[in-house]
Parts: C-alpha cells; structure tokens; sequence
C-alpha cells in the first residue's frame, strides 16, 4: 500500500474518532458489547438501557483555563466538591437528578470514544475511577458532555467565597475524622444539626444538605461528638462569622435529607459510616 493511502487511511480514522467523541448521546445496542462504558457501581442496567457496563465511583473534571485551575470532583450519587487538589476541595452540593441522568447517559455513550492524552488541548480532561482502576480522557472543545461539565461548574464554583473562608471551612471539617473514630456500630450514631445523637425512636431521616459549603456530620461517635458539643457550636458560629453569606450555596434550591430507617449507622475499619444500603 503507498504511504499516500496510508496518510489517507489514517486521516479518516481520525475523523470517525472525532465525531464519534462529540456526537450528540445516542441510545447503546443492547446485544452490542460494553466495552469501557461505565455504570452503577450497583450493578443495575445503566441510564441509556444497555446491559451493567464497568462500575464507577467518581470523577474528576477539570477544566483548562489560563487562570486558576478550575477542578470538579463528582461521585456517582451527585455529590460535588469543587476545588484543585482534594485537601482543598469544597462541598459545593449535589447535581440535579436531570443533570445527573444526563450525565450517565453522556458518559456510558462517549467514554470508549475518547482517547487519552498525554497533554490535553481541549475543553479539558476527565478522570474516571472504579474500584479497581481509573481512565484518563481529554474532552474536545464544544462538545455535549464538555458543555454540561462547563455549566455545572459555573453553577456550583463557590467563586464569591474569600479564601479565609474557605480555609476556616476547611479547618472544622479536618475534625471530623476524630468524631468519626469507632471500635464497633454500637459506637456510632446519626448526627443532628446541634451535634447531638438522634434518638432511635425519632430516627426516620437524616438531614444531608443545608444549602452550606460546609459537608454535614451525619454520622459520628456518640462520645466523641457529645463530649465536644459546645466546641463544635462555637466553631461552627465562627466559621459564619468569617464567612457571613458566602457560606451558603445560591444554587441550592432546597435541603436535601435521606431516609435512615432500619438503616444504622456502620463502623469500617475504626470509621462510623452511613449505612451502605442508603443512597446520599
């Protein structure tokens, strides 16, 4: 074959990978194979109908700019931090259910269509990670599911946030891993908004979202977090002090809660958790 026909061949692999990286979302033949597709890390069907594809975890955006990097990490349940390492990340939410069905759909239809790159000149690069491994693609410009990252992170980057706020948001949080400490379940409790244990009788929904850059307790050591209360509520008023009004989200529409019962809290290797079964 002449290297002229090569050159050719070549050229029109690189225009169907193109396309087919930024094509509108196109329903998946179910008798097709799955190839890199992610999905629910559940196993359940995945959003476009197709067969369970490879399980995933989370995610991390981020999106070239000549300016301060801007970083999205998103877990499957919605949930979003913004921020460029993960010390520095802010909870900045969840996406909508629309939004987040949205985005399975994009990511199960274009993911084995993206290459990765060692330098990405895109719109910018997205990682996936499942349990046991991790996919980095970069996101051409101009694309469906680069336009979507691009419009969740304008509407949840706590952009009017100044950084002693975000510095003392972040300090509170650092504590929360020595109120979690546990040697069994019987250690752990739900956690109310005063940071006291929600008694079981009254124990039907916890509240996971108030509307704050803050990530919410929800789960704690019953000794730990009682014992440490008062700190806890003068910490917390200082935090709003040095944040007034930037501390809560202007995207946030409404306080987000999740159903707990006949779900207790666990303890995991020495951290109380929520009940795996619960969905947050």
């Amino acid at each position: 074959m002449s290297p002229k026909k090569l050159l050719d061949l070549l050229l029109l692999f690189l225009l169907v990978l193109f396309h087919y990286g930024c094509q509108s979302a196109v329903p998946r033949d179910p008798k097709a194979p799955s190839g890199a597709a992610i999905s629910d890390p559940s196993g359940s069907p995945s959003p476009s109908g197709g067969a369970p594809a490879v399980q995933w975890s989370d995610m991390t955006y981020a999106l070239n700019s000549a300016h301060e990097p801007r970083v999205m990490f998103l877990r499957f349940d919605g949930l979003i931090e913004i921020g460029a390492s993960s010390e520095d990340r802010i909870f900045a939410g969840y996406v909508e259910d629309a939004e987040l069905r949205a985005l399975h759909e994009l990511i199960e239809n274009h993911l084995t269509a993206m290459s990765g790159e060692d330098k990405c000149e895109g719109a910018g690069y997205l990682i996936v990670r499942s349990r046991s491994s991790s996919k980095q693609v970069c996101i051409p410009e101009k694309c469906n599911i680069s336009e979507l990252f691009t419009r969740l992170l304008e509407k949840h980057s706590p952009e009017q946030m100044s950084r002693p706020c975000k510095d003392a948001v972040l300090d509170f949080e650092r504590g929360y891993r020595e109120l979690r400490a546990c040697d069994t379940a019987e250690d752990c409790s739900y956690i109310g908004n005063e940071f006291l244990p929600i008694e079981a009788d009254h124990l039907s929904s916890v509240q996971v979202d108030d509307c704050s850059h803050f990530r919410p307790l929800i789960v704690a050591n019953v000794f730990e977090v009682v014992s440490r209360q008062l700190d806890l509520l003068i910490r917390r008023d200082l935090v709003n002090r040095v944040c007034d009004r930037t501390l809560y989200r202007s995207s946030c529409s409404s306080y987000r809660h999740i159903e707990t019962r006949g779900a207790p809290p666990v303890c995991i290797r020495g951290e109380c958790r929520v009940n795996p079964a619960l969905s947050i």
